[in-house]
């Protein structure tokens, strides 16, 4: 419970400092007004976002009292650019999607999914024009510790890929799980490499590259400013 607060104020700093777009947007005839897709029936079809740029649907599924949503569709003036109906996807309590216009006709949007057997949440995300998918990549959830960590004059996001636990608590190991930077870019969300490696440097000695490798237990240098 805990973890899901954290989570649901961070990514509220998220939205605030991003500042993403607007709310009007047309919509099938079998949809009402935008509201708070959280509050409703199980098997409800919901708006998640809508904008002049492009609008998310997708269809509530309640699991355990979490809500989550499943057939999720994209729309770009009227026209579906996007189906799924096999990915189980996290709002992280309305905060997301978090859609952002790019220019040139493109629109970047995040978006939380279930990532494994155990309901760990990651983000999903997209980069489309007026009538396609174009990139997709998987994100960490961000943990809202927003900083510009390397000093060039833009702020970096960062979180852990998965929901793996720490090798133990309050001990000297740890398994590697390198936090993943990312900056917000023009063209969209960029992997800072040079943040990612330093952190890992100074929170393990060394990089072993930028994915959790469980099967690597590696010490824990003494805390400094791992930022």
């Amino acid at each position: 419970m805990f973890r899901k607060i954290v989570h649901v104020v961070l990514t509220l700093l998220l939205l605030v400092f991003l500042i993403f777009t607007c709310n009007t947007s047309k919509h099938p005839p079998d949809f009402a007004s935008f509201q708070n897709p959280e509050l409703g029936k199980n098997g409800q079809k919901v708006w998640l976002t809508q904008s002049n740029a492009l609008s998310v649907g997708a269809t509530r599924q309640i699991l355990d009292n979490e809500v989550y949503y499943r057939n999720l569709f994209v729309l770009a003036n009227s026209d579906t650019i996007l189906t799924d109906t096999a990915t189980l996807y996290f709002t992280n309590y309305g905060l997301l999607p978090i859609v952002r216009a790019l220019g040139n006709g493109k629109t970047e949007v995040l978006m939380g999914f279930v990532s494994d057997a155990d309901y760990n949440v990651d983000m999903l995300q997209w980069i489309f024009n007026r009538r396609q998918l174009l990139f997709s990549d998987t994100l960490p959830l961000f943990d809202g510790n927003h900083t510009d960590t390397d000093d060039d004059g833009i702020v970096e996001f960062s979180g852990f890929r998965g929901g793996i636990s720490p090798y133990c608590f309050n001990c000297d190991s740890d398994y590697y799980r390198p936090k993943l930077f990312y900056e917000l870019a023009p063209d969209g969300m960029k992997l800072d490499s040079s943040s990612t490696k330093d952190w890992a440097i100074k929170t393990y000695g060394a990089f072993y590259g930028f994915k959790t490798d469980t099967g690597k237990i590696v010490p824990l240098l003494p805390e400094k400013n791992n930022f």
